[in-house]
């Protein structure tokens, strides 16, 4: 069996210039998000659910894409290598060995390694800028909330939250303690966001909502771009 690396940022570029994600890109559609929500969705978690979705085809659609079928290969090589590489093996784990099973676990693993890849990747654009840089970035009409370090610096792209530019956006950060099993309890701090007047459509309706602050993430900042 031929013997070929394939790293996993060949394989994203793949994936990220394929006719899939190309066709997802065009039919995009902002004015729905709005309609949903009242904001539209962040241009990375687009991206990423676009991501996710490319996984969720048919195997043999996925593995259509040439880098992730060398990949796959590869990875099977060396699972038979190990198989077969000792009789005790052989029979322990050898001959219960299910391709089809070990190939789905496989691309279960690497639509996981891609999703932090790609979410590192997209940030990149984002952090290390000002508030007012990322102003000239963001969509027009909507008030966002960024997260920022201790430097006063972005950390991601700002989440939106409406657009209603007059509306009142206040955000404070509180902590919980969250219980994690096996692990044991844990702190968690968040930015809790007070948006008045409330957001109404006609699929919701709400009056806040909770970002996840990570542990560099210290502080934040109301952006109105109107």
């Amino acid at each position: 069996m031929e013997h070929v690396k394939v790293s996993k940022e060949e394989i994203l570029t793949a994936i990220l210039t394929s006719n899939y994600f190309k066709q997802a890109l065009s039919e995009r559609k902002v004015e729905e998000e709005i309609t949903f929500y009242g904001h539209q969705t962040r241009t990375m978690d687009f991206l990423k659910e676009t991501l996710e979705g490319f996984f969720d085809q048919d195997p043999t659609d996925i593995l259509s894409i040439n880098k992730i079928w060398l990949w796959v290969k590869e990875e099977i090589r060396k699972e038979i290598l190990y198989v077969i590489g000792d009789a005790k093996i052989f029979f322990r784990d050898g001959l219960a060995f299910k391709m089809e099973d070990y190939v789905n676990e496989q691309l279960k693993d690497l639509s996981s390694d891609l999703s932090a890849l790609y979410t590192k990747q997209l940030e990149t654009e984002w952090q290390g800028l000002t508030p007012e840089q990322a102003r000239d970035k963001l969509q027009k009409e909507q008030i966002y909330v960024a997260l920022l370090d201790q430097d006063g610096k972005l950390t991601t792209e700002p989440h939106p939250i409406t657009t209603n530019t007059q509306a009142e956006v206040t955000w404070k950060i509180e902590e919980e303690t969250i219980q994690i099993r096996f692990l044991g309890t844990r702190k968690q701090r968040n930015i809790n966001v007070d948006i008045n007047p409330p957001i109404k459509t006609e699929n919701t309706q709400y009056s806040g909502r909770i970002i996840r602050l990570r542990p560099h993430e210290v502080n934040a900042t109301t952006i109105k771009n109107p």
